[in-house]
């Protein structure tokens, strides 16, 4: 996008910023709701690959009562990749590390494992907990 500020005044280019980042703030919202949207939509996929890789077919889609494989009754299901919402999800995962500051609730947590002789397993397991235990409520949720 071109903008042309030829002869505009300080006022009227604080104005034009204005409704720019106003503007910006709109579509980072539409971004963000249709990533959202997105994921949901790849959750569905992978569901559905899963339940295709533990069955032969689809009965009934021949009128002969023949099996059809899936590749027959649904190609596209194997050309379903999402570089971008795989690369959205990451950044997500990224961010949620990046933020991540240690709450006194994990510090304490941390020494309470270290003290009680926590196995690697468990330990890890009370730390994820902790850890999305912070980014709820860091969320409001």
């Amino acid at each position: 996008m071109t903008v042309k500020f030829d002869g505009l005044t300080m006022n009227q280019l604080a104005e034009r910023n204005a409704e720019l980042v106003t503007e910006n703030q709109e579509l980072q919202r539409k971004v963000e709701a249709l990533t959202a949207e997105n994921c949901i939509q790849d959750y569905i996929i992978s569901a559905v690959k899963e339940l295709i890789g533990e069955s032969s077919g689809v009965a009934g889609w021949h009128l002969n009562g023949a099996i059809a494989s899936w590749d027959e009754a649904l190609p596209e299901i194997n050309h379903s990749e999402t570089p971008a919402t795989d690369a959205a999800l990451a950044e997500a995962r990224a961010q949620g590390v990046i933020n991540f500051v240690p709450s006194d609730e994990f510090l304490t947590e941390l020494i309470r494992a270290s003290n009680r002789g926590d196995s690697p397993e468990e330990y890890r397991s009370a730390m994820r907990e902790v850890f999305a235990s912070q980014l709820r409520k860091e969320a409001g949720l």
